[in-house]
């Protein structure tokens, strides 16, 4: 039996849930960050923290790093705003998730 044929626990499913979750509030939180204005945070302060969470997605396993970047992805195409689609096309590169 092929491995994508064997059932799917209970386990599974609530990991997949809950990392999905994980992944949504993390990219918000960096979208947010991008979004706010110069005004309301300081654009050092702002490059810190995104810095931060870069340096805390480094050990993602590649497969972890991909399906991240395919979560964004996603979040992209089906957003209506331009300038979130802009900050979520942007943010692969700005977390340090692609090789480029």
């Amino acid at each position: 039996m092929a491995r994508g044929s064997l059932p799917v626990t209970h386990g599974e499913v609530y990991a997949a849930c809950v990392n999905r979750t994980l992944m949504r509030a993390l990219i918000d939180l960096a979208v947010s960050i991008e979004l706010t204005s110069d005004d309301d945070i300081e654009p050092e302060t702002a490059t810190t923290l995104i810095d931060e969470l870069a340096a805390s997605l480094e050990d993602l396993s590649e497969a972890e790093r991909d399906e991240l970047i395919d979560y964004i992805e996603e979040l992209a195409a089906a957003t209506r705003d331009r300038d979130r689609r802009e900050v979520l096309q942007d943010l692969p590169d700005a977390l340090a998730l692609t090789d480029d």
